[in-house]
């Protein structure tokens, strides 16, 4: 965390503007990602960040008529939520099946569940719904 953090800083400039609400959203889900996942990569977190802050913002605006229909089109809120959804989901599923190939453990959240529930399960290694609810 403090690395990540010392590295954030190192980006500022003397007398540079900052946006210290992004800044911070930007270094949270880099730890998260760290912890989380063992990933250190700026553009996965930007990517996710976005996915999120979409996911977040469709849950939270007040639905107008066309926000109540629940049809799948990329200017909707539904059609944003489910977009969003869809990358998050995607992304995790994909680092599931990564890690299960690799079948080690990087000292990461991910391999602690993963190890736990094989652990835990008889008859073969879990599989993404078995890690992920």
């Amino acid at each position: 965390m403090a690395q990540l953090t010392q590295e954030e800083l190192a980006t500022w400039q003397p007398y540079q503007e900052i946006n210290i609400a992004q800044a911070m959203q930007r270094l949270t889900l880099r730890i998260i990602l760290k912890a989380l996942f063992n990933l250190d990569s700026p553009s996965q977190a930007i990517k996710l960040g976005d996915a999120f802050t979409a996911l977040i913002s469709a849950l939270t605006r007040r639905p107008g008529l066309l926000g109540r229909l629940q049809i799948k089109l990329p200017f909707t809120s539904y059609g944003k939520r489910v977009a969003a959804k869809q990358t998050l989901d995607s992304f995790v599923y994909n680092l599931i099946a990564q890690r299960r190939a690799e079948g080690q453990d990087v000292g990461d959240v991910l391999s602690i569940l993963y190890a736990a529930t094989r652990t835990r399960l008889s008859g073969g290694p879990p599989t993404a719904c078995h890690v992920t609810p």
